[in-house]
Parts: C-alpha cells; sequence; structure tokens
C-alpha cells in the first residue's frame, strides 16, 4: 500500500476517459485493485488511513478554484480520523472516509453527465441550422432558378391574381349579374314603460378566504444519481431525491444556510444504505432516510429537521427541477 501511495502522491491521477470524452470517474474510484476506494481499503492502521485519503484528496482537487472545496474535505476526513481514540475504530473510520470518496465520485459524474447533456443539446441546434439550408437549396432547384425564394413566392402571387381577374371577367361577360333585392326596413319597437323598478336583493359579503399554513413546510434537494449497471458501451444510473421536512421559519433558514453540510449527509446516506448495483428498494431508501436524519442532527442541530425522505425518479412526488430554499 505503501508503495500505491508513494506513486500516488508524485505522479498525477491517471483520468482514464469514456466514450464520450468525459473522465471514467468510476474506473478511477472503483477498479479493482488500482481503484481510489480499494487502495483506502487496505489501509491497516489509522495513520495510514489519514495519509492515504489525504494524497488522494490532494490528487483529485488540483485547479486553483479547487483550494476551498480542498480545505473542506481536509476538515471532513480530520474529523472523522479524530472520531476514533485508537486503532481499534479503524474499520468504523475506514467505511467513513470511503462513503466520502464516493460522495465526491457522485458529483464528478453528475457534472460529467451534465456536460454530456449540454454538448448533444449544442450539436442538435447546429444539425437543425444545416438542415434548414439544405431545405431552401432542394427549393431552389425544385424551381431551376438562382432567384431568391421570397421573388419566387412573389411571381406565383402575381400569376394567381391574374387568373382569378381573367376568370371573373370571363364569367361576367356569359350571364348578368342578378339585380339586389331590396332590404327589408324593420319597424321600431317601443319600450314598455315601467311602472316600479325591480329591487335587487342585498348581496352578503364574501368570506375571506383562510390563508394555508406555511409550515410544516417540504424542501426538496436537487436529483442525485447512481450507477445501476455498467456494460462495455454504456452505463446506466438512477435518479434519487432528498427532501426534508421542516415545522417553522427558524429551521427552514437554518436548513437553507447550511445546504452543502445537507448535500454532504445526502450522498453519505445513498452510498451507506444502497446496494453497489442496481435499483434501491424501499426498505433501502428507508434507511437511508434514517441514516441521513441522524447524521443532520450532528450536523445542524438536533430537532431542526422533522423528517427526510428519499424519493426515486418515477415518484409522483418526485421533482427534477428542484431548487433548494428559492
Amino acid at each position: 500500500m505503501m508503495d500505491s501511495m508513494d506513486k500516488l502522491a508524485d505522479e498525477n491521477l491517471a483520468r482514464p476517459k469514456n466514450t464520450d470524452g468525459t473522465v471514467d470517474w468510476e474506473t478511477i474510484f472503483e477498479a479493482p485493485g488500482t481503484g481510489l476506494v480499494p487502495l483506502v481499503a487496505q489501509a491497516k492502521s489509522l495513520e495510514g488511513l489519514r495519509n492515504c485519503a489525504s494524497v488522494i484528496i490532494n490528487q483529485l482537487f488540483t485547479r486553483k478554484n479547487d483550494e476551498t472545496e480542498r480545505e473542506r474535505q481536509h476538515k471532513v476526513l480530520a474529523s472523522l480520523v479524530a472520531a476514533a481514540e485508537s486503532d481499534d475504530g479503524l474499520e468504523a473510520v475506514r467505511d467513513n472516509v470511503v462513503r466520502m470518496l464516493r460522495s465526491i465520485k457522485q458529483e464528478r459524474l453528475l457534472k460529467a453527465a451534465a456536460y454530456v447533456a449540454n454538448k448533444d443539446k449544442r450539436k442538435f441546434k447546429r444539425k437543425t441550422g444545416g438542415d434548414e439550408r439544405r431545405d431552401d437549396e432542394v427549393l431552389r432547384q425544385m424551381f431551376a432558378v438562382n432567384k431568391p425564394l421570397m421573388m419566387i413566392a412573389g411571381g406565383a402571387t402575381v400569376l394567381v391574381a391574374l387568373i382569378i381577374g381573367a376568370a371573373l371577367f370571363i364569367g361576367g361577360e356569359s350571364s348578368p349579374a342578378p339585380k339586389p333585392e331590396p332590404t327589408p326596413v324593420a319597424k321600431a319597437v317601443q319600450p314598455e314603460p315601467k311602472d316600479v323598478a325591480p329591487v335587487s336583493e342585498p348581496v352578503e359579503p364574501a368570506k375571506p378566504v383562510e390563508a394555508s399554513p406555511e409550515y410544516p413546510k417540504t424542501v426538496y434537494f436537487r436529483p442525485m444519481f447512481r450507477t445501476v449497471s455498467t456494460t462495455r458501451m454504456q452505463k446506466s444510473y438512477a435518479y434519487y431525491q432528498a427532501s426534508v421536512v421542516v415545522d417553522n421559519a427558524t429551521a427552514y433558514s437554518r436548513v437553507c444556510t447550511r445546504i452543502p453540510a445537507l448535500k454532504d449527509a445526502f450522498n453519505m446516506a445513498l452510498a451507506h444504505a444502497l446496494p453497489a448495483r442496481g435499483m434501491a428498494s424501499g426498505q433501502d431508501l428507508a434507511k437511508a432516510s434514517t441514516w441521513a436524519h441522524q447524521q443532520l442532527a450532528k450536523k445542524i442541530g438536533t430537532g431542526v429537521v422533522k423528517r427526510v425522505d428519499f424519493l426515486i425518479d418515477g415518484n409522483n412526488d418526485f421533482r427534477p427541477r428542484a431548487v433548494p430554499c428559492r
């Protein structure tokens, strides 16, 4: 393990690519024997685990604008290691570090999927524009002229107008137009006099509509995805969404100011409760909800969040465009 860690610290992290041009984060993190997660799993002491995870964080966050996130990940690592008093707690700390790394992996996979979606959208727009120009050229060839299509359309309009005028002229010579019949004049109707004006009934004032209570309130977070299966040609994903229920404005404000902490807890909960491959069951989601609720009590305070729920894409309450606290 020391040789692998020294090599990782001295060299840049190898980044294999997928066929769509994005980095293959699944291989970087999970490849047996060479992945970052198997490397951490080989740690035999707390000190070795801390050193290995520290090197991995430095290799994952190397850009200038990664400095803040790199420092945050180092603080998370320090808190996880400090939770164990001796090597007796090594296994629990190691599991938590693995969850932390898989949380980082999910963020990278989400960004890669968004990049591919935007790239495909740009390709579609360029292709559509090219098709429109080709359609315009086909119309020019149909009329066998090099003049603009607007002039062709104008000429066709004039020709149709001449044909219609000639038809009306010929029809007028063959048969005289019938004389119009005189329009009958309607007699004016005098309104009948009314002796007594009708008295309108008093209208009861409308009852004010009672405003629905603002709390408890459910806050929905952006969907996250997990890898369901991987083949040689493609990968398939399942999308999950976390939501929390708060009882009052103070709790809502607390949640909205600690969104990064909540996202970390949600990703770690999915890594803790969901299977490594395949769709999650209702029992898996319930386990993730319980685990996330316990973590949020430690991160933002006990009683701030009343309930945590995880939804899977296809659920009626799933909101793919949700943005928390907006």
